[in-house]
């Protein structure tokens, strides 16, 4: 039996579920108009670029890093606990050698402001990328839990910047008050 800590007659479950999500547009249909208007866009010719605006081969080289950010993240979190069971490592020490990745993002993004201001922007995300895929290739040759704890802990290390490199190094490239569309 599942614990329900609103304990509702089940009819009135039945009856109010629907109009929960309709709360938000009868709010903002009776105080929508007190909300802030956005400026109009003016329509640009094709092709006019100015000179603040970033080249699209920078701005494809940012999305591409940032698709493999999260691409070896994605795979970590497939491969490792697939490849662990296959070696014999129980479920409870495969969640033991992901938290060590998890720890290791954390101690990651606690240092990279330092990190960040004495390699710069893209030597740091070129580090990053060199220590997570070296923790990929090595990640196959262990067995035991306490290495791959290690290099489950080296490729956090390496991940840990990527994600939040790359959305910087967009923000800081995206053109005048467009950040969040280049985001």
């Amino acid at each position: 039996m599942l614990y329900n800590a609103y304990p509702l007659n089940p009819v009135m479950e039945t009856a109010t579920l629907p109009l929960a999500p309709r709360t938000g547009v009868v709010a903002l249909a009776a105080w929508g108009r007190s909300l802030p208007r956005g400026t109009p866009r003016t329509p640009k010719a094709a092709g006019s670029g100015g000179p603040d605006r970033p080249p699209i081969r920078e701005i494809w080289r940012l999305l591409g890093a940032s698709v493999l950010t999260q691409m070896c993240t994605d795979i970590y979190m497939f491969y490792l606990p697939v490849y662990a069971r296959s070696v014999g490592v129980s479920a409870t020490v495969i969640g033991v050698v992901m938290g060590a990745y998890a720890v290791a993002i954390f101690i990651m993004r606690a240092a990279m402001p330092a990190l960040h201001k004495s390699l710069g922007e893209s030597r740091l995300l070129s580090y990053s990328f060199c220590l997570a895929s070296a923790g990929f290739v090595l990640m196959p040759l262990f067995t035991n839990p306490w290495l791959l704890g290690l290099v489950s802990a080296m490729v956090g290390l390496g991940n840990g910047c990527g994600q939040p490199l790359t959305m910087m190094m967009t923000v800081a490239r995206s053109y005048e008050g467009r950040s969040g569309e280049m985001l």
